[in-house]
C-alpha cells in the first residue's frame, strides 16, 4: 500500500480567501473513484509568495491508500488535478505526495 496526498488549500497566492469547495469535491470524487475513497482533514499551512510576503492559511488535505502500481497508474490524473487548483486559485505552486515523493507543480 502506499499514499496519495493532494493539498487545497483556501487562500489565493496574495492571502485572499477562494471558493475551494467545488475543487475540492472534485478531488475527492476523482479519489473514490480511482482509489475506492478518501479521507479530508484539515491542516495549517505557510508558504511565502513570489513577494516574499508569508502566507498562513487552512489546508484541506485528501488522502487515499492504493497499491502504489495503481496511484501510478493515474498519476497523470493526479498532477492534473494539481494544475487545476493552481490556476483557479490562483496559486504559486501546489503540492501533492505519490509514496513518498513530494511533488509541487
Amino acid at each position: 500500500m502506499a499514499i496519495v496526498k493532494l493539498y487545497v488549500p483556501t487562500k489565493d497566492q496574495n492571502g485572499n480567501k477562494v471558493n475551494y469547495v467545488p475543487l475540492l469535491k472534485d478531488v475527492v470524487a476523482n479519489f473514490c473513484i480511482h482509489f475506492g475513497g478518501a479521507t479530508v482533514y484539515n491542516a495549517f499551512g505557510f508558504s511565502k509568495n513570489k513577494e516574499g510576503q508569508t502566507i498562513e492559511e487552512r489546508v484541506n488535505v485528501i488522502e487515499s491508500y492504493s497499491s502504489l502500481s495503481n496511484i501510478k497508474k493515474y498519476r497523470k490524473d493526479i498532477g492534473t488535478l494539481a494544475k487545476m487548483i493552481k490556476i483557479e486559485l490562483n496559486q504559486d505552486s501546489v503540492a501533492y505526495v505519490i509514496g513518498t515523493k513530494f511533488i509541487t507543480i
